[in-house]
């Protein structure tokens, strides 16, 4: 988030740091973006819920854990998917945009599995770029129908914060052995990329 502000801060695209909220906060419509975040967060939930090894906190840490992931996580989707993603679909058709997308925020992750302190220290780094493909288009989509960093923020974060509940590294980081993984990944790859196209396809109407 520092590194973007610098970069829009140096090439003028913004002029203050309330500029730059502007852009994090934008939301064209709020009650569709409410919406569709908490469709998004629900089914994450879901699976979670169904699928998840119980870490032993209590549920509402998951709540109480949401502020502190939207700094320790959230906040980078404003690199990701408020900067880089929009400006590489810009140049290249959206699947060029995502192979290009998908491998810097996978290497930005990397330096995790070398701390013993890390919660990704030891996990299979297979399993966590299968992860790392299938949410950069759901966040990608969240953003196209939306308009919205801050929906990928909160997408972003509390997806994070189910981690104080249930163990994701158990759940993701390793290739998933439960039908009910493989169905929804593969569910929510497919539909996040149908959202993508009527998005864009609504977006060009529009102009």
């Amino acid at each position: 988030m520092i590194a973007i502000l610098v970069v829009l801060a140096r090439h003028k695209k913004i002029k203050s740091i309330k500029d730059f909220l502007r852009l994090i906060f934008h939301t064209p419509s709020i009650l569709k973006t409410i919406i569709i975040t908490i469709t998004f967060c629900a089914a994450a939930l879901c699976v979670a819920l169904i699928y998840g090894t119980p870490t032993g906190s209590h549920w509402y840490m998951m709540f109480a854990a949401l502020p502190v992931m939207i700094i320790g996580g959230g906040v980078e989707e404003v690199g990701w998917r408020g900067f880089l993603q929009p400006a590489l679909e810009k140049k290249f058709p959206f699947p060029i945009s995502m192979m290009i997308v998908i491998p810097i925020w996978y290497t930005w992750h990397i330096p995790l599995w070398f701390l013993p302190s890390s919660n990704h220290y030891g996990d299979s780094l297979i399993g966590f770029a299968i992860m790392i493909v299938v949410w950069s288009f759901a966040l990608a989509a969240l953003y196209k129908v939306t308009e919205s960093v801050f929906a990928c923020v909160m997408y972003h974060a509390f997806v994070n914060s189910i981690g104080s509940v249930y163990d994701w590294n158990a759940l993701f980081d390793k290739f998933p052995n439960e039908i009910g993984m493989y169905f929804y990944f593969g569910v929510l790859f497919v539909v996040s990329i149908i959202i993508w196209v009527l998005a864009d396809k609504r977006n060009k109407q529009t102009v």
